[in-house]
């Protein structure tokens, strides 16, 4: 098997998200060809990441214990780390 096929379409960092995975660690994603350290999720086949959203002063927004993203869309490559 290739990683590519190992890899899900579809992963969160998000605990109460239905496509959370604990390996989520182990995985990097490149995004139009520059690799993402902040996604929160994303799906490979939708093409589509969100980002954490950080204020003027660089820090993280959080609202209600979670963070508060922005959608881009563009080509999604995940890998393993």
């Amino acid at each position: 098997m290739t990683e590519e096929v190992m890899l899900p379409n579809r992963m969160s960092i998000e605990d109460k998200s239905k496509y959370f995975s604990p390996h989520y660690r182990k995985v990097g994603i490149r995004f139009d060809g520059e690799v993402r350290s902040d996604v929160v999720e994303y799906d490979k086949k939708a093409g589509w990441i969100k980002i954490q959203f950080r204020d003027e002063r660089g820090k993280l927004k959080a609202e209600r214990g979670r963070f508060v993203t922005i959608t881009k869309r563009g080509v999604v490559e995940p890998y393993w780390k």
